[in-house]
C-alpha cells in the first residue's frame, strides 16, 4: 500500500488496524511498513547550487530508538537523484521574489 500523507499513514498503522491487517496475512506473514526519507545536500563547496537528494529506506519494525542512530545504520540509501542547478529567467517588470 503506498501512502504519501503522513497523518493517513499515522491512522493506516494504529494497533486496531495493523492488528487486522496482520490476520488476513497467511500463517507465519508480517506485515512490514516501509519509511522512506530524502533531504538535499550540496555536492561541495565549490558547486554553486549543485544538489544530490539520497532517498533512504528502512522498516516500520525496527524500535525507533535504534532506528534514529544513525550508528545502527538502519536507514540504507537506495536511490540518489541529481539535481540540476536553478536557473531564475528574468522577466521584466517582476521583481526576483515574484518569480
Amino acid at each position: 500500500m503506498v501512502v504519501g500523507h503522513a497523518g493517513i499513514s499515522q491512522i493506516i498503522f494504529q494497533h486496531d488496524l495493523a492488528h487486522s491487517l496482520q490476520m488476513t496475512l497467511p500463517v507465519g506473514s508480517t506485515l512490514i511498513r516501509l519509511l522512506f526519507a530524502s533531504d538535499g545536500t550540496y555536492l561541495t563547496n565549490y558547486s554553486s547550487d549543485k544538489k544530490l537528494w539520497p532517498v533512504y529506506m528502512t522498516i516500520g519494525n525496527i524500535a525507533s530508538k535504534f532506528r534514529l542512530k544513525p550508528s545502527m545504520h538502519a536507514w540504507l540509501p537506495i536511490a540518489f537523484l541529481p539535481m540540476s542547478p536553478k536557473h531564475v529567467v528574468k522577466v521584466s517588470g517582476w521583481s526576483v521574489a515574484k518569480q
